[in-house]
């Protein structure tokens, strides 16, 4: 691949919970059918990959960058090398989807991808930024990352929609357009769309910022792995202690009915069960206000089911 064919990357940004790993899985399932041979990036802050469990890549390449967001010079190394690696394979990958993490500012995309390296190798064919109306009036006044996510964005993936009455909805859709009035805007559910339809929206991405030089200081994360089978009551009231500051929690646990996906999204926790899922540990990533990680793995630890 030279500077005359650059490889088309798709980002999908947008806050925690929004629903980029869903719409990940409906793209990717349309480019495998069609015979195109994609690859995959996906981002979290934390330092346990919890969303790259949850994807159906199939047979094609998955790289993780952890740590950090995509678009600081804490993961610039491990971007580089990555990027460098995706841009060598043969037969050439046909296109790159990017899932970054929702606290991720991707204003610094344009920085990122001129490394010298990698500069002229990648080109952003689109920006979709998904967007929670449920959440979306009260994480974009406190969070100045999610306006900045839309006003980066070259097409709105307005999520959710059935969480929200008409009126309410009206005002998120209007927020949205009055950061970028030239946004197309697609309301969801599950975001459930046709990917041919959304990857043939006009490109619109723009970017001038230079890279960030440290993760987003609003929020720490929390890493918590322990073994065995947890005990359910003990479980639910450890993560009900967590509420307070807590901007997204997620991890896959191990109960006696087998495995389940715990997750935070303001809404409260919700337990799906992850058949597929062939966890050996129990692991939680807990991103918000500042915790003692030392605590929290004792507590922990204490909801393992006695033998």
């Amino acid at each position: 691949m030279n500077d005359l064919h650059p490889i088309p990357v798709i980002l999908l940004t947008g806050y925690l919970g929004a629903g980029k790993t869903t719409l990940a899985n409906r793209i990717l399932d349309y480019w495998l059918a069609g015979s195109l041979r994609p690859a995959m990036v996906i981002n979290e802050f934390g330092s346990v990959s919890i969303d790259a469990r949850l994807l159906d890549a199939g047979r094609e390449p998955l790289f993780e960058i952890n740590r950090g967001s995509l678009f600081c010079t804490c993961t610039q190394d491990t971007m580089v090398k990555v990027m460098v690696q995706m841009a060598g394979y043969r037969p050439p990958r046909d296109t790159v989807l990017m899932e970054a993490t929702g606290v991720a500012d991707t204003a610094t995309l344009a920085g990122t991808l001129s490394i010298g390296p990698i500069r002229g190798r990648f080109r952003v064919a689109q920006n979709i930024c998904l967007v929670d109306a449920y959440l979306f009036p009260k994480v974009c006044e406190t969070l100045p990352v999610v306006p900045r996510q839309i006003e980066q964005a070259s097409a709105v993936l307005l999520n959710k929609t059935d969480l929200v009455e008409p009126e309410a909805l009206a005002a998120v859709e209007e927020t949205v357009r009055r950061l970028n009035p030239s946004l197309p805007i697609i309301e969801t559910r599950y975001a459930d769309i046709d990917p041919a339809h959304l990857l043939a929206l006009s490109d619109g991405w723009k970017s001038g910022k230079a890279q960030a030089s440290a993760p987003p200081i609003f929020a720490m994360q929390v890493t918590l792995e322990t073994e065995g089978v947890l005990d359910r009551p003990r479980l639910a009231a450890f993560l009900d202690s967590q509420v307070s500051g807590l901007l997204r929690g997620k991890g896959p646990v191990s109960l006696r009915e087998g495995v389940y996906l715990v997750e935070w999204v303001r809404q409260g926790w919700m337990r799906m069960p992850k058949p597929g899922l062939a966890e050996d540990r129990n692991r939680l990533v807990l991103v918000g206000s500042r915790r003692s990680a030392g605590e929290l793995q004792e507590r922990l630890d204490a909801c393992q089911e006695k033998s």
